[in-house]
């Protein structure tokens, strides 16, 4: 039997933007070195799309697992589409984190993918 102490830590980060990620990936690292703790990682946002850069390659080259793939843009960037987007964000991010149940989850600055996100969690 595991004591509470003991007993390991799930945390989801959500990160959408080649500009998020940066700011959360020392605090990832710090995640993953620590046996307390498990990290699950839910990608959203620009990160997925080929017109802002594919940028989900930058975290796969940092040797994050990627818990869930949440794609939620199409060609629409009007507010309208915004409005569309994160709805899509909201619900993938419930349903990921319906699946994995994490103890934590943990965002980073301000755009639609953290609004939703926050809804969600």
């Amino acid at each position: 039997m595991i004591a509470l102490s003991e007993k390991k830590r799930l945390i989801c980060c959500v990160t959408g933007t080649r500009a998020d990620y940066p700011r959360v990936k020392t605090v990832l690292k710090e995640i993953v070195s620590r046996p307390t703790l498990t990290l699950k990682l839910l990608v959203t946002g620009a990160h997925l799309s080929p017109r802002f850069g594919n940028t989900i390659s930058e975290i796969e080259k940092d040797g994050f697992e990627i818990a869930a793939r949440i794609p939620i843009y199409d060609d629409d960037d009007t507010p309208y589409g915004m409005a569309k987007a994160a709805a899509r964000c909201s619900d993938g991010i419930a349903d990921a984190l319906h699946a994995l149940n994490p103890d934590l989850v943990l965002l980073t600055v301000d755009r639609i993918e953290t609004l939703a996100a926050a809804q969600s969690a």
